[in-house]
């Protein structure tokens, strides 16, 4: 695999939220701490008075009642991207490690939150969707702050669901570490994310302002906009994604982040000048199905690096290395 193999993989893991590869070391003691971090997640949770601790963000509460999807997320000067129905209440020892919003029309919300942010799981997710309630099938009835709920689970994971407001439905999901077989924890998640979704309302809000984003992007097609912020130990930062309008394909994306993945080997890359900092830009690879542009890699006067690569879809723009050159001029940084 080449370089820019390398970098893409790095940074379009974060943007999709592929897995993440487990780097704590194997042995006794890691076998210990997951099974700890598997009873964690069933303990008592904290309250908001603990929210720093947990990760949990300081909650904002509307002057007013919201009336409309409109009203309920659109941006707020100063502020940012408002990200409504906030819990109050989570296991104990869970921190947030990402929040994504969409732009334009109001649209998805995703935020996670994990125990060991090095690891995949135990993990808690909540989801903002714009429609109706979509249960599964098999989902049992449950009241969520006198409103109609729908709780299901397995053995290693739940979920639950619920319209708090009309045109919204929100799904809160727990998942556990599939690794012991004759375990069946499903029961017990269910209790935690209908717990998770009882502590949220429509009052409890935090706001994502993004410190990045995108001054240029080519205008052959109509394009929406996400904005993601990642708190993890081994790399923090900020991206923008740009997808085809109506669609969910991530054509174009860039970001800032305050490391690069370990495995991403920049001497072999061509090195050339961007922003007035150095840079290198990584061809594409001949091998691969989809060929875009290639990468730019920028190291940034404050030690972050910003990044911008394409993911090209049939239907989206045509990008060139010149164009990609000149988004990574443009990227607007706060």
């Amino acid at each position: 695999m080449n370089t820019n193999d390398q970098i893409r993989e790095a940074f379009a893991e974060l943007a999709a939220r592929a897995p993440v590869p487990d780097r704590v070391a194997a042995g006794i003691a890691g076998r210990s701490r997951a099974i700890r971090q598997r009873r964690l997640l069933l303990g008592a949770g904290g309250a908001v008075a603990a929210a720093a601790a947990l990760g949990v963000p300081a909650l904002f509460l509307w002057p007013g009642t919201p009336s409309t999807v409109d009203e309920l997320l659109s941006p707020v000067r100063w502020r940012g991207y408002p990200m409504p129905f906030t819990p109050s209440w989570l296991p104990d020892g869970f921190n947030i490690t990402q929040r994504r919003v969409t732009t334009g029309r109001p649209g998805p919300q995703r935020r996670e939150w994990h125990l060991n942010p090095l690891h995949l799981h135990p993990r808690v997710q909540l989801e903002l969707k714009l429609g109706g309630p979509s249960p599964w099938p098999s989902a049992s009835t449950v009241d969520i702050n006198g409103t109609p709920g729908w709780v299901s689970h397995s053995k290693y994971s739940a979920s639950c669901s619920w319209q708090p407001f009309e045109g919204i439905e929100m799904r809160v999901s727990v998942a556990g570490e599939p690794d012991e077989p004759d375990t069946d924890r499903g029961a017990q998640f269910a209790e935690t994310v209908v717990r998770i979704a009882r502590s949220t309302g429509v009052g409890h809000v935090e706001y994502l302002r993004p410190t990045m984003s995108f001054g240029w992007l080519p205008g052959q097609v109509p394009l929406r906009l996400a904005f993601e912020r990642h708190d993890r130990p081994d790399g923090s930062g900020e991206m923008a994604s740009a997808f085809i309008s109506g669609e969910s394909r991530r054509v174009i994306f860039a970001g800032v982040f305050d490391r690069l993945d370990d495995s991403i080997r920049l001497e072999e890359a061509q090195k050339t000048t961007l922003r007035g900092r150095p840079a290198w830009y990584v061809p594409p690879d001949p091998q691969t199905e989809t060929q875009g542009p290639g990468t730019f890699v920028v190291e940034l006067a404050d030690g972050r690096w910003l990044f911008a690569a394409t993911d090209p879809a049939e239907g989206g723009p045509v990008v060139t290395k010149d164009d990609l050159s000149r988004i990574v001029e443009t990227c607007r940084l706060d």
